[in-house]
């Protein structure tokens, strides 16, 4: 599984753009078989359209048989232009919305695996701890779940960090699985998957956005 917050975003970045590619060939398929009913369906019912006008015509006159062969006509006509509409609308997707749709999807599968990894959240405090310096006061906040993994480390963690007067594990649920947060006199680190995801988009996006 993940190994530790650049693993995490270099997974994600990598799943996006597999996922993109897929979203795109997923769209194109959907609009080629539109197209392809359309079309079926729009034969069949010219074809219908004619031999009703026909029928029509030597019953009450064929000018009134014709004229709801053109009613019915016209109706299928503006049916095609928005299947030409919907066409146009999944083909001109956005990069941007591919992007998000991408990290959605990839945010849920990597949120399943770090669920499964238990140990996960262990590396991940380890390695928010490596950024702490010269703090006198930390605060590790984990996913209740987390918890049993995470305690048993606090002693060697609190000998990792020189000069920490006093360094507590909480539970808290608002943390995702795998996920930390570390907070000190200066500030907090937070390493949680929802926030990488969240960089990495708007890492892609400043991209995206540059390209444009």
């Amino acid at each position: 599984y993940l190994v530790d917050a650049a693993r995490v975003l270099e997974v994600a970045q990598a799943q996006a753009s597999r996922i993109m590619g897929s979203v795109r060939k997923r769209a194109v398929e959907l609009v080629e078989e539109v197209e392809r009913r359309a079309s079926e369906r729009l034969d069949q019912a010219r074809r219908e359209a004619e031999a009703a006008g026909y029928e029509e015509g030597l019953r009450q006159g064929r000018e009134e048989g014709l004229q709801q062969a053109r009613e019915l006509l016209e109706r299928l006509e503006a049916l095609a232009q928005e299947l030409v509409v919907l066409r146009e609308r999944l083909l001109g997707l956005h990069e941007e919305d591919v992007v998000k749709l991408a990290l959605a999807v990839a945010e849920k599968v990597i949120g399943r695996a770090a669920e499964e990894d238990r140990e996960l959240a262990v590396r991940t405090v380890h390695h928010l701890l490596t950024q702490v310096s010269g703090a006198r006061e930390i605060r590790i906040r984990v996913h209740p779940d987390d918890l049993p993994q995470v305690e048993p480390h606090q002693e060697m963690w609190k000998r990792l960090t020189e000069g920490t007067r006093t360094l507590a594990i909480v539970a808290d649920d608002r943390v995702p699985p795998g996920g930390a947060v570390v907070e000190t006199e200066f500030g907090a680190i937070d390493s949680s998957i929802e926030t990488r995801f969240r960089e990495a988009g708007e890492a892609l996006m400043v991209v995206l956005r540059g390209e444009s």
